[in-house]
């Protein structure tokens, strides 16, 4: 009830939601992690395969990397071409009260 889901995520049926969710991401397993971009979802939505590397790059820095979430804002801002998809997320996770699913 106090969580943000991300616009065009996709969270597994029967998990329960204890962080935020980041946009264009799949939720998946117990507890609730990051199991990788919504591509499928997001191709037919009508997003560019430009956005859509951007989007991965982007959940890379966040996710694979050893960074924390401010560094990894940073990173994003810094190396990842500007665009709307990529504003809304770091606008999401700079927003995010209860933090995101990791």
């Amino acid at each position: 009830q106090f969580v943000t889901l991300g616009e065009h995520c996709f969270i597994g049926g029967g998990y329960r939601v204890p962080k935020d969710v980041p946009p264009y991401i799949l939720a998946m397993r117990e507890p609730l992690r990051f199991g990788g971009l919504n591509t499928i979802g997001l191709q037919r939505r009508g997003f560019s395969p430009e956005v859509l590397q951007k989007l991965k790059l982007a959940y890379r820095f966040i996710y694979r990397s050893n960074l924390t979430l401010e560094q990894a804002i940073k990173k994003i801002e810094k190396e990842i071409e500007p665009c709307p998809q990529t504003d809304h997320l770091v606008s999401f996770l700079k927003s995010s009260k209860r933090g995101i699913i990791r």
